[in-house]
């Protein structure tokens, strides 16, 4: 018989995917918008050349960062490290090990056909969160039985830990990434208002806008790269093909860096220069975009 508490966990979780009132689907949310506000500055910069379009493209660009980027970055970033506290001790690598057909004596996780909810050991239902590897209270009970015959001298217990979570824990890895390279994107844009209605020098131009737009558009990129290798995320899936076009978005932007930085050497083409890193800003903006209407597409078709 279903349990009916889990039966309304169930239909929470899935109200609250659905709404996007949840701290991920909010992230996932704010970044997909804030990436098509975001080219909708690139193309005022791309075909608008006068004074007031560079203002007004530093103004959406640096209301795109501070209403949507930086609080997505946040966001994503606390759910990832909740998720990252409350996971036992060893969950990870214990995971691998019951989960492996050849570990003598493994006990494996069981999937009801119907609801896909994870059954216990004891036969309990508890909701699938398709987004989040779960670990059984079967793997806990070997877990902590292990601890407690291995050795005398270790007290078993189920407080989380932080330890080791750039080793062992990815999400919170490309988590941390995105929350970095928001907040750069963030600062940077910043420097552009700024630079847009009060000239700089053209030293710190560069260091405080092109430079930091570079760190943060690698910040993308790492984190572009470990969804991709990521092997819980089947080839070309919705949520692949989301990571696939946000690395895209990273490199471009890291390209229109390099191009900002460029159009200052001596001798530089700087017409060429500024339109090649203003195309390159409206494609990238664009990748970023579509990596984000991918990953909602990806939330709101995954069944609970």
């Amino acid at each position: 018989m279903d349990d009916p508490e889990a039966g309304l966990l169930v239909r929470q979780e899935q109200r609250a995917r659905t709404c996007g009132t949840d701290p991920g689907t909010l992230s996932s949310h704010l970044f997909c918008w804030g990436s098509w506000l975001f080219t909708v500055k690139a193309g005022v910069g791309l075909w608008w050349d006068a004074p007031a379009a560079a203002v007004l493209a530093a103004a959406i660009a640096f209301a795109s960062s501070a209403l949507f980027f930086v609080p997505a970055g946040y966001l994503g970033f606390v759910e990832a490290l909740s998720i990252r506290l409350n996971k036992p001790a060893g969950a990870e690598t214990l995971s691998s090990e019951l989960n492996s057909p050849t570990t003598p004596g493994s006990r494996r996780r069981s999937f009801d056909d119907d609801s896909g909810s994870l059954v216990d050991a004891n036969g309990s239902r508890k909701p699938k969160d398709p987004f989040l590897v779960q670990t059984p209270s079967a793997d806990l009970d070997v877990f902590l039985a292990r601890v407690i015959n291995d050795s005398d001298d270790v007290v078993a217990t189920q407080e989380p830990v932080v330890k080791g979570a750039f080793q062992s824990d990815p999400d919170f890895i490309r988590a941390l990434c995105v929350l970095l390279g928001c907040s750069l994107f963030g600062a940077c844009n910043l420097t552009g208002l700024v630079g847009s209605i009060v000239p700089m020098e053209d030293i710190l131009f560069i260091v405080f806008f092109w430079v930091v737009e570079i760190l943060g558009s690698c910040s993308f990129i790492v984190s572009g790269v470990l969804a991709i290798r990521d092997p819980r995320t089947p080839y070309l899936s919705w949520g692949w093909q989301s990571s696939l076009w946000n690395f895209m978005g990273g490199a471009g932007f890291l390209v229109v860096g390099v191009l900002g930085i460029y159009s200052y050497a001596p001798g530089a083409d700087v017409v060429s220069a500024t339109l090649a890193y203003r195309a390159n800003t409206l494609a990238a903006g664009v990748a970023f975009g579509i990596g984000g209407a991918l990953r909602l597409i990806e939330i709101h078709s995954v069944p609970v």
